[in-house]
């Protein structure tokens, strides 16, 4: 994951049931095509996404807007004069406006039919993108341009008569002010148009915690990371880890190379090693 150029991000509440003073903890995860990596933390507090992107190799990182993103980005140029450029989640957008169209339903059709036009064009983009090289496959992002603009027109205007706090005026606060974020897909094919990979792969352990609540200690807290780790991972590259876990263990006992799930597949496929 420290590898990849496009790192994609997101957090989400883990509770400390016993053994810390802090019993709203975070586990975060970090992102790539091809790995899963998470932390567990007593905080939600940008420093974390920081030391991660120290370490990182990214240039990219994908985010829901959450301003701890932000801030690390911007302490990673202050400390260390190195620029990471902040992409924004598109899905995140269409939910705002979804959502306010509960109230909002006449003033918010027209941004819901754009995204869905924007989205279309992503689907068409992925049934063929085995098929046309990656500067053809850019065309159908640019082919979104003129539709994000749209959105921003119209979000523009609406803002004048939206009602202060209220659906339509903080969606459309979201995609002005994360414009930029938004759109930066329609100039490199490697930056997805939203961050449901990540959210995918938070997806588990968010329904697991229904199930046993949380942490009884920071011990836990740490297994329970690098058992997502590695059970995310496993999935990410369509490998079993019923299978993955006995192989790796024979491994360690013998004293012989630890592999990732995705070197492991590589192996067992025989396919050459892929950089992240």
């Amino acid at each position: 994951v420290l590898k990849t150029i496009v790192l994609q991000a997101d957090e989400t509440p883990h509770k400390m049931l016993e053994g810390d003073e802090t019993s709203n903890w975070y586990l975060w995860g970090f992102i790539s095509n091809i790995a899963c990596y998470f932390e567990v933390h007593n905080t939600r507090s940008g420093d974390v996404a920081y030391a991660f992107l120290e370490l990182s190799k990214a240039q990219f990182l994908v985010s829901d807007g959450y301003a701890g993103y932000g801030k690390a980005i911007r302490k990673l140029k202050e400390e260390n004069t190195r620029t990471v450029i902040e992409v924004h989640c598109n899905a995140h957008a269409y939910r705002y406006f979804k959502d306010a169209s509960i109230t909002w339903t006449e003033e918010c059709i027209d941004f819901l039919n754009l995204y869905g036009t924007i989205y279309e064009l992503e689907r068409e983009r992925k049934e063929l993108q085995n098929k046309i090289t990656p500067s053809e496959q850019l065309e159908f992002r640019k082919k979104m341009v003129p539709f994000f603009e749209e959105i921003k027109n119209k979000c523009e205007i609406k803002k004048k008569d939206a009602m202060p706090e209220s659906g339509l005026m903080k969606a459309c606060n979201y995609y002005l002010n994360h414009y930029d974020g938004l759109t930066i897909c329609t100039t490199n094919i490697d930056i997805p148009l939203d961050n449901n990979l990540s959210e995918r792969e938070l997806r588990s352990p968010v329904i697991g915690r229904k199930t046993w609540y949380g942490s009884h200690s920071k011990r836990g807290a740490l297994t329970s990371a690098v058992l997502f780790s590695i059970v995310q991972s496993c999935k990410l590259n369509n490998v079993n880890p019923r299978s993955y876990f006995p192989w790796i263990v024979n491994r360690i006992h013998n004293k012989e190379s630890i592999l990732t799930p995705h070197e492991y597949l590589l192996q067992i496929t025989q396919k050459p090693l892929l950089s992240g």
